[in-house]
């Protein structure tokens, strides 16, 4: 019965192919971006290593996290002050705490808990590389349909990290706006790329910030969806 049914990446769209809809119903418009230019930075006193790697997301095993704090483990030989902030909270917490505990990683990782804007505003400001490296659990039906923290990071100019997963080449373009790894196992390597060639790292960071503006301010989707409801 519905006029309209609009997915948030390509990836999604094709999911609903088997419910045999009719193609004039189906839509795709990509999630919108808030800028947080008018909301007050509020400091995060436990953000001091350099450089900072950011996974902002619901702690959940299809998140990655596990591999990003075996990579940091290998960084750390070459970064000694690096630090991985991990911002939410989930069911996986327990078992990220062991693995960092392990791994003798408690300087070098910090978990944040809930955040608010203010202070993913000041996160933001500190961060230099975006990754979340997200596990396809299509099996247990969940995957990740696109990915909006890649571009609410794009809109400061960080560059993500992302795999080939889901929606997640729709929010990150290979070698434009970050880069997009086919193998796990590749991983540390493509973080240490970018931590070491910060002409590269900046680069990505320009072209991901340039297409946030564009495509993804909400005026700009805001608008796709006023031409899909008008009657």
């Amino acid at each position: 019965n519905c006029t309209s049914v609009i997915a948030n990446s390509e990836f999604t769209l094709k999911l609903l192919t088997k419910f045999n809809l009719h193609k004039t119903l189906l839509n795709k418009i990509y999630p919108g971006v808030s800028d947080l230019k008018n909301i007050k930075e509020k400091k995060i006193s436990t953000i001091t290593g350099s450089p900072i790697v950011l996974t902002l997301a619901r702690l959940e095993k299809r998140k990655g996290h596990i591999n990003v704090i075996k990579s940091i483990k290998l960084l750390k030989n070459e970064f000694k002050n690096i630090q991985y902030v991990i911002a939410g909270t989930g069911p996986e917490l327990k078992n990220l705490k062991k693995e960092v505990k392990n791994s003798e990683l408690e300087k070098n990782v910090i978990f944040l808990g809930n955040i608010n804007d203010s202070e993913k505003k000041f996160i933001f400001s500190k961060t230099n590389l975006l990754v979340m490296p997200t596990i396809d659990e299509s099996e247990k039906k969940s995957i990740e349909g696109f990915g909006i923290v890649y571009l609410e990071s794009a809109l400061y100019g960080i560059p993500s990290i992302a795999s080939n997963v889901g929606g997640t080449p729709e929010a990150v373009l290979h070698n434009k706006t970050g880069i997009i790894i086919k193998d796990m196992n590749k991983l540390y390597e493509s973080i240490d790329e970018l931590l070491s060639n910060n002409e590269k790292r900046k680069e990505l960071g320009r072209q991901a910030q340039k297409r946030a503006i564009e495509d993804f301010k909400w005026d700009s989707v805001a608008n796709k969806y006023s031409k899909v409801f008008k009657p």
